[in-house]
């Protein structure tokens, strides 16, 4: 009796713990107008957008748009059962399924070097998709069974990488289909086109900020130096406002 008792305290203690410790799991939770899904090991992927959490149902008119940047590190409330919500600094390591799909009015996209992964369908039918900035020194596993990127943006789309990535790109499944790969800031050097859209405005302010978070280095992006000292950092970012204000 003593053990049967003991065993059924030891089952229930197992299953409290173990669902505290996946409870903080598959939580959703948005953070600077992009929407993510908490999962194992303290790490987040980006999720779509049009899922409307109060009404618990799909809502396809919200989709991202413009120039989405997405962080390497965000922070998230986790509402574990039977404990007080507390908040945790996790790691983006993946675009999840679907996450851009059917985002229309998308134009550019930059991601961390957190990414690992990019799963089915995560660009897919993005036709105003026109830029593709990898930060990963190590280009992320993109799955090849169901396409990540429609064939049109392969084409008419440009990545960009970092400079001594670019070979790692050009033979790396799925990435080595852009028909356009250049190296982040190849050309002509303007400083402040951080993006290298060809146009200096808030774009490449959000870019920078990613790349100062990140520790990019200069010679990843050379218009990344507006100061012109050599180091990225917040000199750079005064510099660059001052010249979107005209300023300088």
């Amino acid at each position: 009796m003593k053990f049967l008792r003991f065993y059924q305290r030891f089952s229930l203690l197992a299953a409290i713990l173990l669902c505290l410790s996946t409870t903080a799991q598959g939580q959703d939770f948005w953070s600077n107008g992009i929407h993510f899904n908490l999962t194992e090991g303290n790490t987040a992927e980006v999720t779509y957008m049009d899922y409307d959490d109060y009404w618990d149902c799909f809502n396809y008119f919200e989709q991202y748009s413009g120039d989405i940047v997405i962080p390497g590190e965000v922070t998230a409330w986790v509402y574990p059962q039977y404990e007080e919500p507390y908040e945790v600094a996790v790691t983006v390591n993946s675009i999840g399924s679907f996450a851009f799909n059917n985002c229309y009015e998308l134009t550019s996209v930059t991601l961390p070097n957190t990414i690992d992964w990019v799963c089915f369908y995560a660009f897919n039918n993005c036709p105003a998709l026109t830029s593709i900035t990898c930060m990963g020194m190590t280009p992320p596993v993109a799955y090849e069974e169901e396409s990540c990127f429609d064939a049109s943006t392969f084409e008419s789309a440009t990545l960009y990488v970092p400079a001594e990535a670019l070979e790692a790109y050009r033979i790396a499944e799925v990435w080595r289909k852009f028909v356009n790969i250049k190296a982040i800031g190849s050309g002509e050097i303007t400083p402040g086109d951080v993006d290298g859209d060809g146009a200096i405005n808030i774009g490449d302010v959000t870019v920078l900020i990613d790349m100062i978070l990140n520790g990019a280095a200069v010679e990843d992006c050379p218009s990344a130096d507006v100061d012109g000292d050599g180091v990225l950092g917040i000199g750079d970012l005064v510099a660059l406002i001052d010249m979107i204000l005209g300023a300088a």
